[in-house]
């Protein structure tokens, strides 16, 4: 209930046809998450058709956990008392380097924490299909912190 009360203090809310109360990223579309997760206040949307698929949280310091993704957007948040500073998006190749996901401009910048992200804490990597790869059709990626803090990831898919 503490971590539910952060994310509020820390979101713009709406109320819709007064009774539903409803937290709210930046992004332009929405799509809810389900499940008991510790963001579940947190509305967020991908643009064009479909909804945001929740993969799950990770607790770490200097990588995270491997997520599944088919391709199309892909979005991290990081919670509020995550470490301030530099993270990279990683996509795993195990025969070959891993590759460095660009950010919607284009360029291999690293995501400065909180300044890069939107007021959700969330940042969105879009049309990211040809990172894609490998028999399961997914594309597998890691976040990596670059500073020596902990840090808890949501990812989106």
């Amino acid at each position: 209930m503490q971590l539910v009360t952060r994310h509020r203090t820390r979101l713009a809310t709406l109320a819709l046809a007064g009774a539903a109360l409803i937290v709210t990223a930046t992004s332009p579309a929405m799509a809810t998450e389900t499940g008991g997760n510790p963001s579940s206040d947190r509305v967020v949307s991908p643009n064009g058709a479909g909804e945001w698929d929740y993969l799950g949280p990770d607790d770490f310091t200097k990588q995270s956990r491997t997520f599944q993704s088919g391709g199309g957007d892909f979005m991290i948040c990081l919670d509020a008392h995550s470490q301030h500073g530099s993270y990279i998006l990683w996509e795993e190749d195990p025969f070959n380097p891993d590759d460095q996901v660009r950010l919607n401009d284009g360029l291999l910048n690293l995501l400065d924490f909180p300044r890069d992200f939107d007021s959700s804490g969330c940042y969105a990597f879009r049309g990211i299909s040809n990172y894609v790869d490998g028999a399961n059709d997914q594309a597998e990626f890691y976040v990596q912190n670059l500073g020596w803090g902990a840090a808890t990831v949501y990812a989106y898919d």
